[in-house]
């Protein structure tokens, strides 16, 4: 009945949780399965070493002026829970990221912490369930001093001390992500 009732928990744990609304990811790999925590939170600590460090860059579009540039560092571990034939575990980890975009450095810096519950599903250690979550904290940011704008046309050529009419919101901001 204890193991009834425990199953019972975590379903409905699962579809509360599954009505939640919840935020992408922004960053963009090629080799999206080498960076397993932008992928998805529940990946964290599910691989069989005990640490994992991931390195990632990309630069896209260098055909236009200032190519786009993506960095992306990560570390998470697991911890086993119990000595019990079946592996549950918990995994932590942290990711760290910049991604740089155009004239204007367009720019996004983010740090996230990631958590996940690993729970092992049958006495061979080879089906598992993950859930993970994955919270942090952002900074856009934004240079308008490289953007041109049409206001700033003078009738002959570009003028760049004419004041653009264009309402520019806040050039940085941070927020929780």
């Amino acid at each position: 009945m204890k193991q009834l009732l425990n199953h019972k928990t975590l379903l409905i744990l699962f579809l509360i949780c599954g009505g939640l609304p919840l935020l992408s990811q922004d960053i963009h790999f090629s080799q999206f399965n080498s960076s397993p925590l932008n992928l998805n939170p529940a990946l964290t600590g599910f691989f069989t070493s005990k640490h994992r460090f991931v390195l990632n860059h990309k630069s896209q579009w260098s055909s236009i002026t200032i190519p786009y540039q993506t960095f992306s560092a990560s570390y998470d571990t697991r911890f086993l829970l119990g000595k019990h034939k079946r592996n549950d575990m918990i995994g932590a980890g942290i990711t760290l990221y910049r991604d740089q975009a155009g004239d204007s450095d367009f720019g996004t810096m983010q740090a996230n912490l990631s958590v996940s519950f690993i729970k092992g599903l049958n006495n061979f250690n080879n089906h598992f369930l993950s859930f993970g979550v994955q919270t942090g904290a952002a900074q856009r940011s934004l240079n308008f001093n490289n953007l041109t704008f049409d206001d700033q046309f003078n009738g002959d050529q570009y003028d760049p001390y004419l004041t653009t009419g264009q309402k520019l919101s806040t050039e940085n901001f941070i927020y929780l992500a």
